[in-house]
């Protein structure tokens, strides 16, 4: 049983990737039980949170020989999957480019402004191209908890409320302000427990 420290951008998945697992072994495994109801959600961990990965367990199997065999891995790639709105409206049938690594991928949205596009679990970056006006720097792999500064910083720049995650103190309470009133709660500039709910229901995670 090996210790694995969470670093910025790990995520059960790209932790399950590198160690050459499928991630509901790890996040399913009693010595995660702790973690898994602290966190509830696999790709909202904490740096330094400590994952608990098993040791890989041998398969064999029984081929007849002289022949070319394909076996694909469980659980790669990984879905990304988050909806594109616009003035409070999803972005319905919106043509992208999304760049993840060294892929490409071109599509449009669904009904609902939702993109879905199998990735590396790995990926800890992309860029989301809507038009020449529009143009996204993605951060993948995972989120800080919502009860985290950096958490809340993070979901309200993917809210639209925040211009980057790092910016001032007073321009992140101003944020929080402003979805505390569209929220319709107490406008304070603090990441109360009610604040901290509404962020993760609307952000969907």
């Amino acid at each position: 049983m090996l210790e694995h420290t969470v670093k910025p951008g790990d995520s059960i998945p790209s932790i399950a990737f590198e160690h050459g697992l499928f991630p509901d072994t790890i996040w399913n495994h009693p010595d995660n039980a702790e973690l898994k109801k602290k966190r509830q959600d696999p790709n909202v961990l904490l740096p330094g949170d400590i994952v608990h990965v098993p040791d890989k367990r041998e398969k064999t199997m029984s081929k007849p020989a002289e022949k070319l065999y394909k076996f694909r891995r469980k659980g790669v790639p990984s879905l990304l999957k988050f909806q594109l709105m616009k003035d409070g409206k999803p972005r319905a049938h919106e043509k992208y480019k999304l760049e993840v690594g060294d892929r490409t991928y071109n599509g449009a949205t669904d009904g609902e402004g939702c993109l879905k596009e199998w990735v590396s679990p790995s990926a800890q970056s992309g860029k989301l191209i809507l038009s020449e006006q529009e143009t996204y720097m993605l951060a993948l792999g995972h989120l800080d908890p919502e009860g985290t500064e950096s958490g809340a910083r993070a979901r309200l720049v993917n809210l639209g409320y925040l211009s980057k995650a790092d910016a001032p103190l007073e321009e992140y309470k101003d944020a929080l302000e402003s979805f505390q009133a569209d929220q319709k709660l107490s406008q304070n500039g603090v990441l109360d427990a009610a604040t901290q709910k509404k962020l993760k229901v609307k952000h969907g995670t």
